[in-house]
């Protein structure tokens, strides 16, 4: 009896430690799994936030490289529109001299020739004085208007270029609004640093700072 007895304990203790031993296993193998899919999880996770990182380093360096594209094709424009103005005015500047020297040559002629009429009309020695009097008189009256005419149209072409290029510096900025000038409207200021133009207070011109 005793030894049954004892079987039974052995056999009963087998059956407790094989019990124990498959639930410390279905444990062991539980948390195995749970700290996979943990890993797992992290692991895409921490990808997702690397891809992500990517494409926004990837907005940034295109939106960097486009405002800078943007701000060289702004530079090439200025230098085109300088280069134009300068290409201008020393075409004024040219037609101006060649005006004058034709104006001066003209008046040479008028005057001698007004200068013979008269002295070949007039024989004696009073009237040849009076005539060459009324002669000057005439001379310079002629000088008097063709240079005032000649000033008046000089003035005028250089009005209408200065006009010109205050249009073009006015209208070519977009960084208002909507894209318009930050020169007009309502709001409209005196400097656009990205255009680097100012208003200058002593002349009433925008001009390049």
């Amino acid at each position: 009896r005793e030894a049954g007895a004892r079987r039974l304990a052995a056999e009963r203790s087998k059956r407790l430690a094989a019990a124990k031993s498959s639930t410390l296993q279905l444990g062991l193998n539980k948390l195995s799994r749970l700290e996979q899919r943990y890993d797992e999880r992290a692991a895409a996770e921490e990808e997702r936030f690397r891809q992500d990182g990517l494409r926004l380093l990837a907005i940034d360096r295109a939106d960097e490289e486009q405002k800078q594209l943007r701000l060289e094709a702004r530079r090439r424009q200025m230098r085109a529109d300088m280069e134009s103005f300068v290409a201008v005015r020393a075409f004024i500047e040219s037609d101006q001299t060649r005006q004058r020297a034709a104006v001066e040559a003209e008046e040479a002629k008028s005057h001698d020739r007004i200068a013979r009429e008269c002295a070949h009309e007039l024989s004696t020695v009073a009237d040849r004085a009076k005539a060459r009097a009324e002669a000057e008189a005439r001379a310079r009256q002629v000088h008097d208007s063709a240079a005032a005419d000649a000033a008046r149209k000089e003035q005028e072409k250089r009005e209408a270029e200065v006009q010109r290029q205050q249009q073009r510096l006015i209208s070519k900025c977009t960084h208002s609004r909507n894209g318009k000038s930050v020169f007009v409207g309502s709001f409209a200021k005196n400097k656009c640093l990205m255009c680097r133009v100012k208003l200058d207070p002593k002349t009433g011109l925008y001009v390049q700072m």
